[in-house]
């Protein structure tokens, strides 16, 4: 990406890879209540959704240190919510409330910080 693009240039360009993130999370968030399985495969789809737009914003830097500061903030929150529910759905973990309550605390800064990009 050109490095003059303007903010609105920009933000409209990062927006299909926030909306794939978001969708993500979304669906994670609703395959708690299935099963393991669907849990897992919802995981799995949100962790290959932030990786794919880490890799899109680390190539297309924000030309707002705010704005990408925040973007950072909301992909590596997301990171760390697929990671604990895969730890969720595939291991036999001994503190399974802990982790199920740690994994609704981010979902729910996740959702927070996914309405925040809806003001854009």
């Amino acid at each position: 990406m050109d490095k003059k693009k303007t903010l609105p240039e920009w933000r409209l360009r990062a927006t299909p890879n926030m909306h794939r993130v978001a969708t993500g999370a979304n669906r994670l968030a609703a395959s708690l209540g299935v099963n393991s399985t669907t849990t897992l495969a919802a995981a799995d789809e949100l962790q290959a959704a932030t990786k794919a737009a880490k890799a899109w914003f680390a190539a297309n830097p924000c030309p707002d240190r705010t704005l990408g500061g925040f973007v950072a903030d909301f992909l590596n929150t997301c990171a760390e919510t697929a990671l604990t529910a895969q730890r969720l759905a595939t291991e036999a973990v001994t503190e399974q409330d802990d982790v199920r309550r740690h994994l609704g605390d981010l979902l729910t800064l996740v959702d927070a910080q996914s309405r925040a990009f809806g003001t854009w």
